[in-house]
């Protein structure tokens, strides 16, 4: 989040930004306000292991009295929610929650709701152009879906999916059409106000009149932020890229495969009819055949998918890359020529694992979200067979993210050394020579490159500008319980992130459970030795002890205090 936003002093509730499905532009409506407005992506979807049965993923989603179990986990709920609620306007987006979009929607009953809506035409085109339903295995995802479609809410929904061998065409658009069904049941009751992608694409000024009734503020940022001038290499993954927005609609599909789209809507909402209100359906077919005369249906080239549909290209190491090192950069302070990689991060869950601290508490994820696909970036995964954590291959020298603050301090205490505070960042950026173009900036790679920057030597500091921000020591120093209560700076630029000089001074905050994958790791030292022992069972008995003796019920930072200090082993004084 940026703090450098207008405040009138109250809090507000945040702008829920809820897409009706992946493909929406829901990445190019986020990139558009994040210079101006606080932007959360998808940090309820992200953020919670299958296990816990708030998450999307849960094949026993959570009745309406269920609780969570552990302290820990009532306090990770409870400062989600607190730490939307800011000073400064505020918009958290969410796709494809399903069965788990009434439980998040009651944690904010009193934000309003923004639908960022696309036809399905629009969407079914993207999937099949960029062969997505078999790179982000949706056929699990429809399995998972249908399993629960027969228990939740008494298999009211058991009709949207049904058990057969249609194809993978026909299984995405009913899995649209139920996720729209949910979404108007859920926010009809509720102030919302929908964002057609076409509209936004084709009319902007009519995008920002809707945006209007929701927030003056948003609108004028949306209406602010300048046509993006970075475009990714040609051979990137350009899967993410915000900016690859056009003035034309077109949709990639084949006759045969249009008719099965539009078929299949007919049937699944047809269907519908027999089994919901028809106030619901005609909303939902609303959602999904939004300004359906805007698009033009084109033959796709040949679908060469072979470098897509398989893992991320990764980046080579340079020649000169060799092992990591501290760097003197001022006066009593050491940096570590590179950021902290997978294999660095891997070998710590391991440790952490043996002292018997485990990352995964009653469906939170504490020190690092292990269960993120690699189609979305997850190196790390849990071997269970095994018993241990696992790095995919080809991606030990990249750097690590998906880690929480938490885990990043932590991981910093056992190697001796602590996070880089705000200034030192800033520091490091305004030293280093700024390349032209920054390397790996504004989605150029579609991901992290190696740790070893090319054309930089062994006893410089590498990756000062781009390719991670990183998670810094302080935060903002607030009295009162608020929602930036013992948050954490990040800074710097990501291969995700605009990479402006603007937006490298930021002071952008996160909460200490958070994480995200334009966060890394990049490590500091001082001249005086550590406050603490750094073996790795130390750290995991803090932690634990701290566990023991968190209480979810106080509202004055204490759990915070108590897992920050837990992690640097020192009082920290907020």
């Amino acid at each position: 989040m940026n703090l450098t936003g207008k405040t009138d002093g109250r809090l507000r509730a945040p702008v829920l930004a809820l897409g009706s499905f992946e493909r929406v532009g829901s990445n190019w409506f986020s990139s558009a306000l994040a210079q101006e407005i606080a932007t959360y992506n998808e940090p309820f979807r992200q953020q919670l292991h299958s296990s816990s049965p708030f998450s999307t993923l849960s094949a026993i989603p959570a009745s309406g009295s269920a609780q969570y179990e552990h302290p820990y986990s009532q306090h990770w709920m409870r400062t989600f929610v607190g730490s939307k609620y800011t000073t400064v306007p505020t918009v958290v987006k969410e796709t494809n929650l399903f069965f788990a979009l009434n439980h998040f929607l009651a944690l904010f009953s009193d934000a309003p709701i923004l639908l960022l809506t696309r036809n399905v035409i629009g969407i079914a085109g993207s999937f099949q152009e960029e062969d997505l339903y078999s790179r982000w295995n949706y056929s699990e995802r429809y399995r998972q879906l249908s399993i629960v479609a027969r228990t939740f809410d008494n298999g009211k929904w058991r009709f949207a999916l049904p058990d057969d061998d249609s194809c993978d065409l026909t299984k995405l658009v009913r899995m649209m059409t139920l996720n729209a069904l949910l979404i108007a049941t859920n926010v009809q009751v509720r102030f919302h106000v929908a964002v057609p992608y076409e509209l936004a694409i084709l009319e902007p000024t009519k995008a920002a009149e809707q945006l209007q009734m929701v927030d003056a503020e948003i609108r004028a940022s949306f209406q602010s932020t300048p046509a993006a001038t970075s475009r990714p290499a040609l051979n990137a993954d350009n899967t993410f890229s915000p900016y690859l927005a056009t003035s034309q609609l077109i949709a990639r599909l084949t006759t045969k495969e249009r008719d099965v789209v539009s078929q299949t809507l007919t049937s699944a909402l047809e269907r519908a009819r027999q089994h919901v209100h028809l106030d619901i359906v005609e909303a939902a077919g609303d959602i999904l055949q939004s300004h359906p005369a805007r698009y033009t249906i084109e033959p796709p080239a040949d679908r060469d998918r072979s470098p897509r549909s398989g893992k991320q290209q990764r980046s080579i190491a340079p020649k000169t890359a060799t092992a990591p090192a501290f760097i003197e950069f001022a006066r009593g302070l050491h940096v570590k020529n590179y950021l902290v990689t997978n294999d660095e991060f891997c070998l710590f869950l391991n440790q952490m694992r043996d002292a018997n601290l485990d990352n995964l508490i009653d469906g939170v994820q504490l020190l690092a979200l292990e269960e993120m696909p690699p189609a979305r970036g997850g190196r790390i995964h849990f071997n269970s067979p095994r018993g241990v954590y696992q790095v995919l291959s080809g991606y030990g020298s990249h750097p690590v993210y998906w880690v929480t603050w938490l885990g990043a301090a932590a991981f910093a205490r056992s190697h001796g050394a602590r996070l880089p505070r705000f200034a030192e960042v800033q520091a490091l950026i305004a030293r280093s020579s700024p390349t032209s173009p920054i390397p790996n900036v504004a989605f150029r790679l579609g991901d992290v490159s190696h740790v070893a920057e090319a054309g930089r030597r062994f006893d410089e500091i590498h990756h000062t500008r781009g390719n991670l921000q990183v998670w810094c020591e302080d935060g903002p120093r607030l009295v009162e319980w608020t929602s930036h209560a013992l948050g954490r700076f990040y800074a710097g630029a990501a291969w995700n992130s605009p990479g402006t000089e603007r937006d490298m001074s930021a002071r952008k905050v996160r909460h200490i459970a958070a994480a995200s994958r334009g966060i890394g790791i990049r490590l500091v030292r001082d001249n005086t030795p550590p406050q603490i022992s750094c073996e790795p069972d130390g750290i995991a008995a803090r932690i634990l002890h701290a566990l023991a003796h968190i209480d979810p019920t106080q509202r004055n930072c204490h759990t915070e205090k108590v897992m920050a200090t837990a992690a640097y082993g020192l009082a920290i004084s907020e």
